[in-house]
């Protein structure tokens, strides 16, 4: 039963995941600059999901309406009702087995008294995926940058202070806690290194296209070699560390396998 709850519990985080960003998409709009020859920087305002949409006509509107309501029912009802009920289950400190086997996608995963720590994550990855939606176009990649290294900064800082995860008793916590801590902290450096990244070759691609050539030059698109070698090198050495993230667990669960009681 416990492991069938999970089982929901993930299918019904995708399914919010997957309303979140329709929604989104259902107000998000963009300019799209007129004709194919002639650029005097006109542009229409169309729907980034429905890009023959113009934004905010009759049809628009009503879609706009529902696609609000819903993303705050989403987003903020349905999180913080969850909340309620499972602060309620953890009021006494002690967890039955009937909360267990309703909320042991929290407890399981955390120390008993961090059960709280799953909704600072999946908050941050709700309003992630909505700011990558709001701010999906060229003008605004900075922003959404910028705003993707705050919140990786912030939630690194919660898992570095906090220590949510559980220890194992053969692997006691150390300074920076257990190896989930560390293996959480680690994959969120990466992350932060890759939006670090993404941000240089960004501002590098516009500080290039912006540039005036000379009479005798060719005007500059794309990388430079230093800064594609660079993105190339990192890229590759934040997939090998991912990979070793992946065997170091998946090593330690068929350990854990094998030790386990018949």
């Amino acid at each position: 039963r416990l492991h069938a709850t999970n089982a929901r519990i993930a299918a019904y985080t995708v399914a919010v995941g997957s309303l979140v960003k329709s929604c989104a998409s259902s107000l998000a709009c963009t300019e799209e600059v007129l004709g194919t020859y002639v650029n005097d920087g006109s542009a229409r305002v169309v729907m980034m999901a429905l890009p023959d949409e113009e934004c905010w006509t009759s049809e628009h509107n009503s879609l706009a309406i529902f696609a609000a309501l819903f993303l705050v029912v989403y987003v903020i009802v349905i999180p913080v009702l969850l909340f309620c009920k499972a602060r309620g289950a953890a009021a006494d400190g002690v967890w039955s087995n009937d909360e267990l086997q309703q909320y042991g996608w929290l407890v399981l995963k955390y120390k008993e008294s961090r059960w709280y720590s799953e909704f600072v994550i999946l908050f941050d990855k709700i309003v992630f995926v909505v700011f990558a939606v709001f701010f999906a176009w060229e003008r605004s990649a900075t922003l959404l940058i910028g705003f993707g290294i705050v919140a990786t900064l912030v939630t690194l800082a919660f898992v570095a202070w906090d220590k949510p995860y559980r220890c194992d008793d053969a692997q006691p916590a150390g300074r920076l806690g257990g190896k989930e801590d560390k293996m959480m902290m680690l994959s969120l450096i990466l992350q932060l290194v890759s939006f670090l990244l993404m941000l240089i070759c960004h501002n590098n691609t516009i500080a290039r296209r912006d540039y005036v050539p000379g009479p005798d030059e060719e005007p500059l698109e794309g990388l430079s070699p230093g800064v594609e070698f660079l993105a190339a090198t990192v890229g590759l050495i934040v997939v090998v560390i991912q990979i070793g993230m992946v065997w170091w667990a998946s090593r330690d669960a068929a350990d854990e396998e094998k030790e386990a009681p018949e």
